[in-house]
């Protein structure tokens, strides 16, 4: 009876890490594209999958930084469900000639067509920042992408969530400033299985 209990309880807490995790992506491909304004979004889209290198967002702070990221487009996705609707506000710190754009749910929703270059510097007015993004109850995606034609700076991402304060951008620290609601149906379920084990 032991052993179903705590058999139960490790099914619980896998399920609900499971079910609210945030899943961010990163991307990236070589790419040339001169001096004129192009459709990011649509450049990405027009490279072959086998080009593209795609990750999870890694841990560091400074990211894609050096030569061996000249000439190279990127999209950042966020895939992630919301409990109820909120507010975010996210800070793109780019080393990206040719611009950045970013959507919400397929929307674009900001645009730069100009030489972004943060300085490494969050305060900068280079900053690609998007605030007062209207995130809805359930899945939300957001995607942006953003493209380098010298030699990289290194770029590096912050978000905020309803006003509070602002966080390196991570799957953990996005799951944790947005809960899913399927966090609280599988918390009564799986509390309500370990009684029921207990009682047998």
């Amino acid at each position: 009876m032991k052993f179903k209990s705590i058999a139960l309880m490790a099914l619980f807490f896998t399920c609900v890490t499971t079910a609210n995790a945030s899943l961010i992506t990163v991307d990236r491909a070589d790419a040339v594209f001169g001096n004129a304004n192009i459709d990011l979004q649509a450049a990405f889209a027009g490279i072959d999958v086998a080009d593209i290198t795609s990750e999870a967002l890694p841990s560091d702070v400074l990211l894609y930084n050096g030569s061996q990221f000249n000439d190279t487009i990127y999209k950042l996705t966020m895939d992630f469900t919301s409990s109820k609707n909120r507010v975010m506000d996210f800070f793109a710190g780019l080393d990206a000639g040719r611009g950045a754009e970013l959507y919400l749910n397929g929307t674009l929703v900001n645009d730069a067509n100009q030489n972004l270059w943060w300085s490494r510097n969050f305060n900068s007015s280079q900053v690609f920042d998007t605030t007062g993004l209207n995130i809805n109850a359930g899945q939300n995606i957001v995607e942006l992408y953003w493209a380098e034609n010298g030699n990289s700076g290194g770029n590096s991402f912050l978000f905020s969530i309803d006003g509070g304060n602002a966080k390196v951008l991570s799957a953990d620290n996005l799951t944790n400033s947005v809960p899913s609601p399927s966090l609280f149906v599988l918390l009564g379920l799986g509390l309500a299985g370990l009684v029921v084990a207990r009682r047998k």
